[in-house]
């Protein structure tokens, strides 16, 4: 099979081309990453970005390397069926450098305050409220009566709460451990064996991708926690570059000095 795989691909070099080979072999891992297990996928893609990323750059981002954050700093949230350019973990890997249009007044960026998540856990857990009061059992309620029938939707809906009922409390009597605070009981994949994810814009604003009710409920009880970061914008990536190069610089600002993506750049 791998002779076969060469001759074909010789033939269509000297019929075709270069550029019409590379788009084939393209095409053809594309098809083969497709169907492995995301788990895999994430592996296999992460590889490939960390192999480019030292081609390209002095500073690499550690794709796996998480950082330490105030969460009360996390100010937005990207909406679930975001069209950045910035690609989920089992499509475009960790450690993912790209350009885009991140600035917050983005409509594929929210105000997390403003989020059906954060408002329904702070009536939840700040305000006592029943859960059947709060938008997220709203959001919920509509989701699964989509999806499995009014029938079944009230009991999903409340077993998806009541995991975060568990959720909360394990935070709140025992703190932040990954291990345990996955939030979910149902399903377990790569994202939920892991820290929080966020991505980095330009001018060096942490935004919320995935964990969400671990990096809220940390908020409201202020525990600092460590999250991984899927993506860097190429604009916050030559700042990485050239705090590791130069170091930091007099005349920078105090977001930079103390931005926690800094702090560990040489490592």
């Amino acid at each position: 099979m791998p002779c076969y795989h060469i001759q074909r691909g010789y033939t269509i070099f000297k019929e075709k081309g270069l550029k019409k080979l590379l788009y084939i072999i393209a095409k053809y891992l594309a098809y083969k990453l497709s169907k492995l297990k995301r788990n895999e996928r994430v592996y296999i893609i992460t590889k490939l970005n960390s192999v480019t990323n030292g081609l390209k750059y002095h500073c690499p981002p550690n794709p796996y390397q998480t950082i330490t954050i105030n969460p009360l700093d996390i100010n937005y949230i990207v909406h679930n069926k975001s069209e950045l350019s910035v690609c989920k973990p089992h499509n475009g890997g960790f450690a993912q450098i790209r350009q885009g249009n991140w600035s917050c007044d983005n409509e594929n960026i929210q105000n997390i305050d403003e989020h059906f998540i954060k408002k329904g856990l702070k009536k939840r857990f700040l305000r006592n409220y029943n859960w059947k009061k709060t938008e997220y059992y709203s959001y919920l309620m509509g989701e699964y009566s989509e999806t499995y029938g009014v029938n079944k939707a009230e009991k999903k809906t409340m077993d998806k709460l009541s995991s975060i009922d568990d959720l909360y409390y394990s935070m709140k009597e025992n703190g932040y451990d990954k291990g345990v605070n996955t939030g979910t009981v149902y399903k377990k994949e790569y994202r939920d064996q892991l820290d929080p994810f966020v991505i980095i814009d330009r001018d060096g604003e942490i935004l919320l991708w995935d964990g969400r009710h671990r990096v809220i409920i940390a908020q409201m009880l202020n525990i600092k926690i460590p999250v991984i970061v899927v993506c860097r914008h190429k604009g916050w990536q030559a700042i990485r570059e050239n705090v590791c190069e130069y170091g930091f610089q007099e005349g920078m600002s105090k977001q930079i000095l103390n931005h926690p993506d800094l702090q560990r750049i040489s490592e």
